[in-house]
């Protein structure tokens, strides 16, 4: 006679995040590039809408967060940027989402988790690469790119031999060099 409705979804009170570990980790261990030029952001999403980067995830690894998270120990929440279908892809934290997959078990589907949203400041864009080839199979990754700033030519960028234009300033103390 009623119609039932879908169980809402709620965040875990036994998980506990370390949000200053995630920041660390951006200064500490993410690709140089990315200082100031992303801004994290923590919220809570739905544990479905998380999409693992697939890469290799070590059994050893992801038993050890299981282990802080069945103890009631922090863990940081995974970084994540937003993708195109709205999904929240992993740019760190395979480890972790395959630990709190194990943890919620079943009641993972009505999980909510803490994530750092990593959003590119002005001038950067995470774009999706295709890497790969047709003998080894293709993946694709968000990488982390400079936007709308025009490039430098290619010889200023690997050549360092080439000499730099002369400025008026040191030309004028080449001058001044010359005749004392």
């Amino acid at each position: 006679m009623f119609a039932t409705s879908a169980a809402p979804l709620r965040r875990s009170t036994s998980v506990r995040y370390a949000e200053i570990e995630t920041m660390q980790w951006v200064w500490r261990e993410a690709p140089c590039h990315w200082h100031n030029a992303v801004t994290l952001y923590f919220r809570d999403v739905p544990f479905l809408k998380l999409l693992p980067s697939g890469s290799w995830t070590d059994p050893v690894r992801v038993d050890y967060w299981l282990d802080r998270l069945r103890r009631g120990r922090r863990i940081p929440p995974p970084v994540c940027i937003i993708t195109e279908q709205g999904a929240y892809y992993l740019r760190d934290g395979n480890h972790r989402f395959e630990a709190l997959a194990a943890y919620f078990g079943p009641h993972a589907p009505l999980a909510l988790v803490r994530i750092a949203l990593a959003h590119p400041t002005v001038g950067h864009a995470f774009t999706r690469h295709r890497y790969g080839c047709a003998s080894t199979g293709f993946y694709e990754a968000y990488t982390l790119q400079r936007v709308g700033v025009p490039a430098l030519p290619r010889r200023w960028q690997y050549d360092r031999t080439l000499a730099m234009p002369p400025t008026s300033a040191s030309a004028a103390a080449a001058g001044a060099s010359a005749t004392n």
